[in-house]
C-alpha cells in the first residue's frame, strides 16, 4: 500500500482536491474526518462529472468561484469499501477486479492508513517476479486482449458507448485507416459528452473525434511484461494500445489484465 496518502476534509474544496490530484498525479483523494476516519472518497471521474454538470455554462471566473465554494462533501462517494493492512494481496486484487474499483482506502481502528490501487499491485506483482532469482519473462502478448476491437475517428459516440456495454471494457482504441493508433477513449469520455449533450441518447450521434480521445500509451506485442507494468505505473494509465512490428494495432492491455497474469503466477 502506499501510506503517504493525501486526504481532505469533507469540508475542504473541490478545487483543492483536483489541484492535489493534478501535481500528484492521483485519481483518488480519502475524505477523513479531522480525528483521521475515513467517511468518503472522491475520484476523477466524480470531479469531471461536477465540472460537466455544474460548470459548462460558466466562464473561467466563475468556475474557479464555484470550485473554490463547493465542499467536496458535495461530490464524494460515501459507501467507500476499504481493507485493513492485514488483507491478503490477492483478496484486495479481486476486490478491485470484480468490483471494478480504481483504488480501496487501507483502515486500521477506523482510522486511514493508506492506500492500494492497481498501480501499487503492479509495483508489488513485478517486485515479486523479479526476487530470488525466479523471474520469468512474459510478454505483453500473454496479457492482452486479442483480436483488438476497435473504433475509427468517424464512429459515433453511441456506437463506442454499444461496444464498451457488449464487451464490459472501459477503454476502447481508435485507429486510423491503416489500422494504426490514434489515441484510446474511455468510458469518462463517452460520460462526459452524455452529460454535455444532455443525456446518451443527445450523444449518440456525435463522432468520436469531436469527443477528443487519450494520447495512447503504445507498447509491442513482443515487449517484456513486467517493465511495462512499470511503466503504467509511473505514468498512472489504466491502458496501453499493442502493435506488430509494422505498427498495426493488435489488442489492448490493461492493469487488470497485468494484475490477472501476474497473481496467476504468485498464487
Amino acid at each position: 500500500m502506499t501510506s503517504d496518502v493525501f486526504s481532505v476534509e469533507e469540508g475542504q474544496s473541490i478545487g483543492l482536491a483536483e489541484e492535489a490530484m493534478h501535481k500528484l498525479r492521483i485519481r483518488h483523494v480519502p475524505v477523513v474526518s479531522p480525528e483521521g476516519r475515513l467517511i468518503g472518497l472522491v475520484t476523477h471521474r466524480d470531479l469531471l462529472a461536477a465540472k460537466v454538470s455544474a460548470l459548462a455554462p460558466l466562464t473561467e471566473d466563475e468556475r474557479g468561484s464555484f470550485e473554490l465554494r463547493f465542499p467536496v462533501a458535495s461530490i464524494m462517494q460515501r459507501n467507500v469499501w476499504s481493507v485493513g493492512p492485514d488483507a491478503p494481496v490477492l483478496s484486495a486484487a479481486k476486490l478491485l477486479r470484480d468490483h471494478r474499483f480504481g483504488c480501496l482506502p487501507v483502515v486500521e481502528g477506523g482510522l486511514l492508513v493508506g492506500i492500494v490501487s492497481e498501480a501499487d499491485f503492479l509495483a508489488l506483482v513485478t517486485d515479486t517476479l523479479d526476487s530470488a532469482g525466479k523471474r520469468e519473462v512474459l510478454t505483453v502478448a500473454v496479457a492482452m486482449s486479442a483480436p483488438a476491437r476497435v473504433l475509427r475517428e468517424t464512429d459515433t459516440v453511441g456506437r463506442a458507448r454499444a461496444l464498451m456495454d457488449e464487451l464490459e471494457v472501459r477503454h476502447l482504441p481508435v485507429v486510423d485507416a491503416d489500422e494504426r493508433p490514434l489515441g484510446m477513449i474511455s468510458d469518462r469520455d463517452i460520460r462526459i459528452a452524455e452529460a454535455v449533450m444532455g443525456g446518451q441518447e443527445a450523444a449518440a450521434e456525435i463522432t468520436v473525434a469531436l469527443v477528443g480521445t487519450e494520447e495512447p500509451f503504445v507498447v509491442q506485442r513482443s515487449a517484456e511484461l513486467g517493465p511495462v507494468m512499470m511503466d503504467m505505473a509511473s505514468r498512472r494509465v489504466g491502458s496501453a494500445m499493442v502493435v506488430d512490428p509494422e505498427g498495426t494495432v493488435v489488442g489492448i492491455v490493461t492493469t487488470t489484465d497485468a494484475c490477472r497474469v501476474a497473481g496467476e503466477r504468485i498464487r
